[in-house]
């Protein structure tokens, strides 16, 4: 399949980049797509034929974008930028991860609900609760007794904050 896909060199946002524009906000929310690839439908035949395999005896196709399919990830970020378009203020967003930051709490409930309200209306479904597992993980590290365990600590945090 991937071979007869259509290349696309679509990248996604540098994370560096998209770091220093939420880094000094007040107020950050990230949300998550889930099934991110499942959620872009594909929309020819000729498309669907193309995802086509046989398991027991029965042919099957996707209707939705497969995991691992040669374009998914270019086409998800363009879906992405093109729905959050209107709300560069105040969202990035990294492949299927958003992050939604304001400086006032008021600003920041406008901003969560027009970006949920965007999402919901181009279909695209979120993860909830995801992100408490990567918080209960980060507090219960256990406490640093020196400075070499601050510093392996810091050093971790530094290396993982673009995934934070």
């Amino acid at each position: 399949m991937n071979r007869l896909s259509k290349k696309d060199n679509t990248l996604p946002h540098r994370p560096e980049e998209l770091y220093q524009r939420v880094a000094k906000a007040k107020f950050k929310t990230t949300l998550d797509a889930t099934k991110a690839f499942h959620q872009i439908p594909m929309t020819t035949e000729e498309d669907r034929d193309k995802t086509a395999f046989w398991w027991k005896n029965t042919l099957y196709r996707y209707t939705s974008m497969p995991f691992g399919a040669a374009g998914a990830t270019s086409a998800f970020i363009r879906v992405m930028d093109y729905e959050l378009r209107n709300l560069t203020h105040c969202t990035v967003a990294y492949v299927d991860d958003i992050v939604i930051y304001s400086d006032t709490a008021e600003q920041h409930l406008k901003d969560v609900e027009e970006t949920l309200t965007t999402l919901g209306n181009a279909g695209i479904r979120l993860h909830s609760g995801w992100q408490e597992a990567k918080c209960k993980a980060i507090q219960e590290l256990p406490k640093p007794e020196d400075k070499t365990g601050l510093r392996s600590i810091l050093g971790m945090m530094n290396y993982y904050y673009k995934g934070l």
